[in-house]
């Protein structure tokens, strides 16, 4: 989840060279997921739960408040943020040809629908040629992997930035896919 929060950041510092306000929301999610299982979940070395925090003036309700607080527990927040990014920003430069191909298709057509999405990734796919795996930290993320179990998913590009990486090569799936609308120009009122 920290990894598709991080896409759009990601993809702006690949394709723009720098970063706007438009991932703020993402960076928001993202943090509150990283407090949490930093806070709640003992994800990331400690076993220390901030939920158990009373009588104190962390001791509200708010665990990414009181994680944050924390000079430790914010540490390793960032910690988990900067290694999420990284792995989001990698494979969106592993599959930056896919994203490019995405884009100049709907520069050229504004939408696309169902295996028109599968047809242009397939291709692009085939044109760059073979993807390996790369190694992040103690994972290996294969680029390109089939899901585990088949999924019909609906991909709407207007309101939110996908990973490319995330999106199954198969014929037949349900995919919409549209450039943002163009505003429509008011003419005064006489």
């Amino acid at each position: 989840m920290i990894q598709i929060a991080m896409g759009g950041m990601s993809a702006e510092e690949i394709f723009f060279g720098d970063v706007s306000t438009g991932p703020s929301g993402d960076l928001l999610a993202a943090t509150r997921i990283a407090a949490s299982m930093v806070g709640s979940c003992g994800m990331t070395g400690s076993l220390v739960s901030f939920g158990a925090v009373q009588n104190s003036g962390f001791s509200d309700t708010n665990i990414v408040g009181r994680v944050l607080g924390d000079k430790d527990g914010r540490a390793a927040v960032e910690e988990v943020l900067q290694e999420q990014k990284l792995t989001a920003k990698a494979l969106l430069e592993d599959n930056r040809h896919l994203v490019e191909a995405l884009r100049d298709a709907l520069v050229e057509r504004h939408e696309l629908i169902g295996s028109e999405i599968t047809d242009i990734l397939e291709r692009a796919h085939t044109k760059h040629g073979t993807r390996r795996a790369r190694n992040f930290g103690t994972a290996a993320v294969p680029a390109l992997a089939p899901p585990a179990t088949p999924v019909t998913p609906v991909i709407d590009l207007r309101d939110k930035p996908v990973e490319a990486s995330s999106i199954p090569l198969q014929a037949g799936a349900d995919l919409v896919a549209t450039s943002p609308p163009t505003p429509a120009v008011q003419e005064p009122a006489d």
